[in-house]
């Protein structure tokens, strides 16, 4: 079951509780679904911003290369993904006007700008 983004919103929560020793699972858990799964998805960002965090820039490399194979770097969702990864806001921009009115993207953005 898909539950990254209860799993990051634990870890916000956890953090500001100052009990970041119980994170590691949870981020753990994200990074390793996405790694399983890194089909096109708006989620996908999270275990990205997460391994940026913890300067494992090797491994989140390798993720997007992972994402850009599963969903093809045509799909516009994975696009958006590395372009926030990447900081490209020139692109982040522009795609987000397409996503606009999807929801689920919505939620994920905002997710993901926590912290």
């Amino acid at each position: 079951m898909e539950t990254r983004i209860q799993d990051y919103l634990d870890i916000f929560c956890l953090e500001k509780l100052k009990r970041q020793n119980e994170t590691e699972v949870l981020g753990k858990s994200i990074i390793d679904y996405t790694n399983q799964d890194p089909s096109p998805s708006f989620n996908n960002i999270l275990a990205l911003k997460l391994l940026k965090e913890e300067g494992e820039t090797e491994a989140a490399n390798s993720l997007v290369q992972k994402m850009e194979k599963s969903g093809g770097s045509g799909n516009l969702v994975n696009q958006w993904v590395i372009a926030t990864y990447k900081n490209d806001q020139a692109k982040v921009n522009d795609l987000e006007k397409g996503f606009a009115k999807n929801n689920y993207f919505l939620i994920a953005k905002k997710i993901s700008e926590l912290k």
